[in-house]
């Protein structure tokens, strides 16, 4: 079964991103409450990570430049990354998201870009979506592919 694992805010620019147990998704904004709701990209309302892709990127003993910067405003479990196409609708909970964007874009002045080696996994698994309709989302709620 699909759900979500875990849901994240940032509410100060210099404070790093809490846990909560549920939050608002409202839309064309993102998550209420959020630092980074509403934002200028209507296409990144909501960043989400699987949690094996945050597993590999843990794990990862290379630099990443993105490694300490990125954090998922969702986190979840149960979905193939083929499942998670530009254009997919899911009801997470009691919203409604569309993924707009898959992967992550590297910097050149990442030592990993630098080095030619693999990508890490944000490059595939980190999920940009839009809130297409609103409704709040609980840790432990079910996703369900529209």
């Amino acid at each position: 079964m699909a759900k979500v694992t875990a849901l994240f805010i940032k509410k100060e620019k210099d404070n790093p991103r809490e846990e909560i147990e549920s939050g608002l998704f409202v839309v064309g904004r993102g998550l209420e409450g959020d630092l980074y709701s509403g934002d200028v990209d209507p296409d990144r309302q909501i960043c989400v990570l699987r949690r094996e892709d945050r597993e590999a990127v843990d794990a990862d003993l290379r630099e990443g430049l993105c490694f300490s910067r990125f954090t998922e405003t969702l986190r979840i479990e149960g979905l193939e990354l083929d499942d998670l196409s530009p254009g997919r609708k899911l009801r997470i909970g009691g919203m409604t998201a569309e993924v707009r964007k898959r992967g992550k874009r590297c910097w050149p002045e990442c030592e990993i870009v630098k080095t030619k080696e693999p990508p890490c996994a944000l490059r595939k698994g980190a999920l940009f979506m839009a809130v297409i309709e609103a409704g709040e989302v609980r840790k432990g709620d079910k996703i369900v592919l529209v």
